[in-house]
Order: structure tokens, then sequence, then C-alpha cells
């Protein structure tokens, strides 16, 4: 039943997110035609609180000789954006990470943990100006973790060829469903305007609360059952920029 539920619940976010951005209206039986801009961003977002499942993990590494990842998720943020004077939504790609890029030591046991998901964030808006937006995000995220474990061992080819296995990472994984609210700021820098109809500088904290979880860590036909489960409820501060590129009718005009 956990397994289907995943897919199940990525369907439903995304579906609702589509009919909630066909329409604005203020009643069901008399709708209002309101103008919807839409754009893209692009966010870095950097967890400022230690996670204690986090913390956890990294000292059940350690006393296997593993060199574990920092405390702090650092993630890249892509996304689609609609709002109108009222209000914003976004459908989110998110690539995350927390690991180390030493690749020197040889013999040496180290862990990275990386996660990829999608999103939908919105809410209203609270202050709109000629120059800021002032809103509410609030949203779901559902994601993929994987934890990495390499021990980069130093090897002739002849021992690699006949047992490669001996050589493999260690990749287990986990999956959550995280719950955000926030929040944003949107500066209304009125920059680039040949090729932009707008164009914003914007940052935004949120807490982020995992409300549910596929258990504990698991691999290719094995679950790991001393390993702390993760649960990645953190504080993020993002910034980044949202554009929304200008509409040019007869841009194809030369193609036909």
């Amino acid at each position: 039943m956990k397994r289907n539920f995943f897919p199940v619940l990525i369907s439903s976010v995304f579906f609702a997110g589509a009919a909630l951005a066909q329409t604005d209206s203020s009643s069901v039986k008399n709708p209002v035609k309101r103008k919807v801009t839409t754009g893209m961003a692009v966010y870095a977002e950097i967890g400022v609180l230690a996670n204690s499942t986090m913390t956890d993990m990294r000292k059940e590494l350690k006393t296997q000789s593993v060199d574990p990842f920092s405390s702090f998720m650092s993630s890249i943020v892509l996304a689609h954006r609609a709002e109108s004077s009222k209000w914003m939504m976004e459908h989110r790609l998110i690539l995350s990470g927390s690991g180390k890029y030493d690749e020197d030591k040889v013999d040496f046991k180290r862990a990275n943990l990386w996660g990829a998901g999608i999103g939908l964030t919105g809410g209203p808006k609270i202050v709109n100006t000629p120059k800021l937006n002032v809103y509410i995000p609030i949203g779901v995220d559902l994601m993929y973790y994987r934890m990495l474990i390499k021990s980069n061992p130093a090897a002739s080819l002849n021992k690699l060829i006949n047992n490669p296995g001996t050589y493999q990472p260690v990749k287990i994984n986990t999956k959550t469903i995280n719950v955000n609210a926030g929040l944003g700021l949107d500066y209304k820098t009125g920059w680039f305007t040949k090729h932009y109809d707008s164009f914003y500088l914007s940052t935004r904290v949120a807490y982020h609360l995992p409300v549910a979880t596929s258990g504990q860590w698991r691999g290719d036909n094995v679950q790991v059952n001393d390993l702390t489960s993760f649960k990645p409820n953190q504080l993020y501060v993002s910034v980044g920029i949202v554009a929304s590129m200008k509409h040019r009718a007869g841009m194809w005009g030369g193609m036909r």
C-alpha cells in the first residue's frame, strides 16, 4: 500500500496545481477573470538549522569508520511560477545534497547524501506594490534521497575485473513527503525590460516538515535496520531570481 501511495500523491499534487492555475475566481457562480502571468525561477536553498536525524546518522556512520556528510542540506530549485495580483503558485524541481568532494584519499570511507524531488507551492500575496511582493508560501514536496558510501580503494586491474562487486559503493535510499510554509519577498527590479515583462530578486524563509516517510533506509533487496530513518525537518533560506519573458506574437513569422 505504501509503495502505491507516493505515485498517487505525485499525480494528485500536480493535477491539483494545474487545475488551480487555470482559473482565479472569487466565487464559483461569478468567476472574475484576472491577469495571470507566468515565468521561470531558480533558487538556491540553504538549511540554517542542524537536523537531529542527520546528527544521529553522522554519529552512526562514524562508529563504522565512515566520514559522514555535513549536518546541513542545500538545494538548487528550478520552478515555473504563475501569479496574479493576489496569489502566486510554483511547480518546483528540487535537487539537494549534503556531501564532501575530496577524492584524493585512498581506502577512505566517505558518505554523501543526495536528494531529488518535485513540489507544489502557492499562497496569497499580503503586499503587492510596484516594487514589492510579500506572500505566504505553503506547499508540499515529494522527495527521494540516496546515501552513497564510497571507499575509494586502490586495486589492480586484475582484481577489478575478477571481483567487480567488491569495489561497488554502498547505495541506500528513502522517500519522504514534506510540507512547508513560510514567508516570501520579491523585489521588482525593473531590469532587462527589453526582454522581460518582469524580473524579480526573490528571497524566502520556510520551515520544511516531513509528514510521511518510507521508513528505514533500503538498498537492493535489503533493509538497513540499525541506521536512523531520515526526517528532513529544517529551516531553509532561499534566494533567487524570477523572470517572465516578453511574448512576441510575430517571432515565428519569418519561418512561415
